[in-house]
């Protein structure tokens, strides 16, 4: 009679053999294709590419939290970052304004700041040019936009800086991140670089600890207990989308009390072309029904995804990495200038393109 001790090792061997292959397959992959996720060398390059610590200063108001360095002529990345006295950023060739020019004040977060571009080069400032030039009226346009922010400091930004400035229009950035709490990831994209590091100097279990860890931090940022739907990574429904949306429409009726019509710019980093992009679940949950509820609360929407789209079939690409500022590792997909370009041109035709807008930029 066979020992069944004997006919179970050759089982458990295989089984053993097999997961120690499979692991160092995934140890010489992720060395090999994943280095980003386990060297620290490229770790704190990423750390740096996010980092806004070199421009930035915790704000007297809490609800703001942290906003721009004021006077700050520094060199951020790429890019020249300069602000003025009150820590907005401006451009390093300051403007003669004249006393009549229409006032228009853009707020958002890292995009509408210009991340990695210089001023010249963000759509804010080349929406001014085009504006002025089809509308020969002088602007004065003030760029409150800070990285990292949310719709909550976004609101509490327009509330302190905003209204004194008493903008004829106001252009809001709306990334689909605006949900994310104040620091949200930020503990999981700082952990240190060495952080994972082991005496088996194995870049897999460097990789997993992180991610642990990541994923930890995460979930208590969350907050488990709330319950919320994510699409590609962002919040649509739940106790942040609420917040979110609570946020906007508390701006919008302040907005409209002081007559300050309010454009919302609706933002994606990244998207794959689709030629039927409008039953896709991305468009219906972060852009369609979101623009929907913009809409009756007032805000003029621009909706950048179908146009996008748009030009993405007419130049036969599968996305606009084109217009990133970085499509290699460290990926970032930022606008770069000719990314801004394209949304300074979107949102003229928007706004050329509704008389109740373009009676603001009548001065005589």
């Amino acid at each position: 009679m066979d020992n069944p001790k004997k006919s179970i090792l050759p089982s458990i061997s295989l089984i053993v053999m097999g997961t120690i292959i499979g692991l160092l397959i995934a140890e010489v992959a992720l060395r090999l294709f994943f280095a980003d996720r386990f060297d620290k060398y490229k770790l704190r390059a990423i750390q740096e590419i996010r980092s806004v610590k070199d421009i930035a200063v915790p704000s007297a108001n809490p609800e703001i939290h942290f906003e721009l360095k004021p006077n700050l002529r520094t060199n951020f990345h790429e890019s020249l970052v300069v602000t003025d006295e009150h820590g907005r950023r401006v451009s390093d060739k300051p403007r003669q304004v004249s006393q009549n020019a229409v006032r228009i004040a853009v707020l958002g977060d890292s995009t509408s700041f210009g991340w990695r571009v210089n001023y010249v080069d963000t759509y804010a400032d080349r929406f001014r040019n085009i504006m002025e030039d089809k509308t020969g009226s002088p602007i004065d346009l003030i760029n409150y936009s800070v990285p990292n922010y949310n719709a909550k400091q976004e609101l509490h930004v327009f509330r302190e800086k905003i209204i004194p400035f008493k903008p004829g229009l106001l252009i809001l950035h709306h990334d689909h991140n605006d949900t994310q709490p104040t620091g949200w990831g930020l503990p999981a994209d700082y952990l240190p670089p060495e952080y994972g590091e082991n005496a088996l100097h194995s870049a897999l279990l460097k990789f997993l600890i992180r991610q642990s860890a990541s994923l930890r931090i995460k979930y208590r940022l969350r907050d488990r207990e709330d319950k919320h739907e994510y699409m590609s990574g962002y919040v649509v429904s739940g106790p942040l989308y609420a917040d979110q949306m609570e946020a906007r429409a508390e701006l919008i009726a302040e907005a409209a009390n002081l007559n300050i019509p309010v454009v919302v710019v609706i933002f994606i980093a990244n998207a794959s072309a689709d030629p039927e992009y409008e039953k896709s679940s991305i468009y219906l949950s972060l852009h369609k029904n979101l623009a929907k509820r913009l809409m009756d609360m007032g805000y003029y929407v621009l909706d950048l995804f179908p146009l996008y789209q748009r030009k993405m079939h007419a130049e036969g690409w599968s996305n606009f990495g084109h217009w990133h500022i970085s499509r290699k590792p460290p990926i970032d997909a930022h606008p770069n200038p000719e990314g801004h370009q394209f949304i300074a041109d979107a949102l003229a035709t928007f706004v050329l393109g509704r008389p109740q807008l373009v009676e603001i930029f009548r001065t005589d």
